[in-house]
């Protein structure tokens, strides 16, 4: 996800621990601004569907560029992110 400013870690991480997201990961990626989020995937195959899950869940904590979700299956991890806003 990529934010305007330096994203709020801790505001991310709450939001996210207070849904079925409470096991993700948050963490910057690259900069300030850009955050990686990786969550469990709760259902197989369904990567897209839970990453814009989250980034309905997030839209209160700023504003995001486009986002996308891919599928770690193999790990059983989904990852979302933003291009810039």
């Amino acid at each position: 996800m990529r934010y305007p400013e330096a994203a709020n870690l801790e505001k991310i991480r709450e939001v996210l621990k207070r849904s079925e997201f409470g096991e993700a990961q948050v963490q910057n990626f690259g900069s300030p601004q850009d955050v990686m989020i990786r969550v469990p995937l709760l259902t197989e195959g369904d990567s897209r569907t839970q990453g814009e899950s989250v980034m309905t869940l997030l839209k209160d904590t700023g504003r995001m560029g486009s986002c996308s979700a891919s599928s770690l299956s193999a790990r059983k991890w989904a990852m979302s992110w933003c291009t810039k806003a």
